[in-house]
């Protein structure tokens, strides 16, 4: 208990010391946060600070189940890392058992945040209340327009002050003192329209305030508060769009955000740059900004940065430092009881925290190295560069494709950095061994034949006129075709997260292969794959639900529509529609992915159009689908495009 109490006045004394140097937001979140990890600690009788990374990866894992959002989550852990750099203590959460802790719970809570509704244009005009109305009114005008305009967070719309507009003839500009991504209060000027400034005249004037904070409360009386608390906008904003005759579902998904939001889509419909919205808007990272603009964004109207997309989750983390370690092994049945052992150990730590596939590809790979040190007694876990070099000669001489080596290669080094080991995939025996693999057998894939639309098109009318069976092959086809996604996200389409517009529709993808903890992706669909959609899903008397479904003979509906029959209609359409059986046996069910990406780039489509509708993170592999397609320089706006050889898709 008294190593407990040290532990707890050495956290107290630094965070007093934190005073002033953070937000004060940011040093309560720091205290609460590590106060409930050292009662963790307190519990189980483990030191907190330092805290090993056991401990931490534990604690993450207790409060996976207690109803709190996987954001939380990660607050905690980035809490504990602060006080522990803050301590000139090492960073326990650089480890990977806290990696893997971190990455069972995106897998598990997902990385979706909840999303304001965003207030645009003429929602705010709804909202409004008239010029000449009261104080309050005047106040709420201002406020609304303010917000709208300048794109500006609650804790900054609050701290704006009279002194520090200047008024020009039709605009004015307000100096933004110090905002969260200006912790240093280096200053931004925020440039207000026309009617914003009417707006912003009149209520100062109305309320005679000539210094001090621009927006204030306002009682029922029609008293004047010195300030107005941030958590204030909220519920104004919220009362406002109740007067204006919001439904009370949408009125509760209104918040402070969402005249920044709607702020925010409104200028991209208008034609406004990435690059000008940020800066409007204050905005230092790609991310949250482009999770608001994802419902508005149709391919094409954000290029000019290039493609600003950034996974969490589409790969494996960048691998370690070469070492060479390990020799042969003289007692080869310890030495590889221990491995499989270890092998065991670090395969049940990953479980939760990779997707089912992606385990059972480590698994094969990694037991074929330990088999293969087993029959020549070399030590597997952990492994010397020259055991991998061999491992990989002999997998080239037994004619296995070199995109299986470098699987198997790439198991190696996961369990060997996941096990807290030198990866001796990295050394320049593996790395030779690798070279000598790709020039012997090359790193061509064989890759599915383009359904492009004139395919599409006899594919649809061969379909024929079958009923239900016709609207759920053709709402397939044109589903996969305008959305350009991979089987598993296909199938894994809900009927709730479909919302029609007035031109076509978007459909939320929850989960895919590069986003695995579940932020989410707005697809849009253009109006003929909203109406086919529509009518299948009437026809099915479908309401929730996946949209994909299997059809027995007799017309009944059956489970969702498994992966593996996506590539069956495909071909059985094809071979309806005529196609030569050389075509058919290559079509498979990443056809419509190649062939509409093919057609966007004939269409004048750029490669950043391309892999922002397609949700490829790499460019490799789409240059490879576009490659028979592409004449020399018809993709050139992006340097990174040249063709390289990479992982298949």
């Amino acid at each position: 208990m008294q190593k407990s109490d040290e532990t707890r006045q050495r956290f107290l004394e630094l965070i007093e010391r934190l005073d002033g140097a953070y937000a004060p937001n940011t040093i309560r979140a720091y205290r609460a946060d590590m106060e409930e990890f050292i009662g963790y600690c307190d519990l189980h009788g483990l030191p907190a600070l330092p805290a090993e990374p056991s401990t931490i990866a534990r604690f993450l894992e207790s409060v996976t189940d207690i109803g709190i959002k996987s954001s939380s989550i990660r607050r905690k852990s980035c809490s504990i890392s602060i006080i522990h750099q803050l301590s000139d203590l090492e960073d326990p959460t650089k480890s990977e058992a806290v990696k893997i802790a971190l990455r069972k719970v995106y897998r598990k809570l997902g990385r979706r945040f909840t999303e304001a509704r965003p207030i645009t244009r003429p929602m705010l005009e709804a909202m409004l209340p008239e010029p000449e109305g009261d104080l309050r009114s005047k106040r709420d005008r201002a406020l609304l327009l303010i917000a709208y305009d300048s794109l500006r967070r609650r804790q900054e719309l609050t701290s704006l002050r009279t002194e520090d507009i200047a008024y020009h003839e039709d605009f004015a500009i307000v100096q933004l003192r110090k905002n969260k991504d200006d912790r240093l209060s280096t200053g931004h000027w925020i440039r207000l329209g026309n009617e914003a400034t009417l707006a912003l005249k009149a209520w100062l004037d109305a309320a005679g305030i000539e210094e001090g904070y621009i927006i204030r409360g306002v009682t029922n009386k029609g008293e004047i508060s010195a300030e107005l608390g941030a958590r204030q906008i909220g519920r104004i904003v919220n009362r406002l769009a109740r007067a204006a005759g919001f439904d009370a579902e949408m009125v509760q998904s209104i918040s402070s955000n969402s005249l920044r939001i709607g702020g925010a889509q409104d200028l991209l419909r208008s034609g406004a740059t990435f690059a000008q919205i940020m800066q409007k808007g204050g905005w230092d990272k790609t991310d949250t900004l482009l999770r608001y603009l994802e419902r508005t964004r149709q391919p094409g109207m954000i290029c000019e940065e290039g493609s600003p997309y950034r996974t969490a989750a589409g790969g494996e983390e960048d691998i370690g430092d070469e070492a060479d370690n390990g020799e042969k092994c003289s007692c080869p049945g310890y030495r590889d009881t221990l491995a499989r052992r270890r092998f065991q150990s670090t395969l049940e730590q990953m479980e939760g925290a990779y997707a089912p596939g992606t385990l059972v590809g480590y698994h094969s790979g990694m037991e074929s190295f330990i088999r293969y040190c087993e029959e020549h007694r070399l030590a597997a876990l952990p492994a010397s560069p020259m055991t991998v070099a061999d491992f990989i000669g002999s997998l080239s001489e037994s004619g296995m494709k070199s995109r299986t080596i470098q699987k198997k290669v790439e198991a190696i080094s996961v369990f060997h950095r996941l096990g807290d080991h030198d990866d001796p995939t990295r050394a320049s025996y593996t790395r030779i061994a690798m070279r000598k693999v790709y020039r012997k057998l090359g790193r061509q894939a064989r890759q599915a034949y383009g359904i492009t639309r004139p395919m599409l098109e006899g594919m649809m009318q061969a379909a024929g006129d079958r009923g239900i069976h016709t609207l759920c092959d053709r709402a397939l086809l044109l589903l996969a075709y305008d959305s350009l996604r991979r089987r598993q996200e296909l199938v894994g389409l809900r009927i709730e997260d479909l919302e029609y517009t007035e031109d076509g529709a978007v459909l939320l993808l929850r989960k895919s292969k590069t986003d695995q903890y579940g932020v989410g992706h707005w697809i849009h669909l253009n109006p003929e794959t909203a109406c086919t959609l529509k009518a299948w899903i009437e026809a099915a008397g479908l309401t929730e639900g996946f949209i994909l479904r299997t059809i027995d003979r007799k017309g009944e509906i059956k489970t969702p529509l498994r992966t593996e029959e996506i590539s069956a209609i495909y071909k059985r359409l094809a071979e309806a529609a005529g196609l030569d059986a050389a075509i058919v046996g290559r079509i498979s069910s990443h056809s419509m992915r190649v062939g509409a990406a093919q057609d966007m780039l004939n269409s004048g489509a750029t490669l950043t159009e391309i892999m922002q509708k397609g949700g490829w993170m790499k460019s490799d592999t789409v240059m490879r689908y576009i490659d028979r397609t592409r004449p020399p320089g018809l993709v050139c706006e992006d340097e990174e495009t040249k063709p390289r050889c990479g992982e298949d898709d």
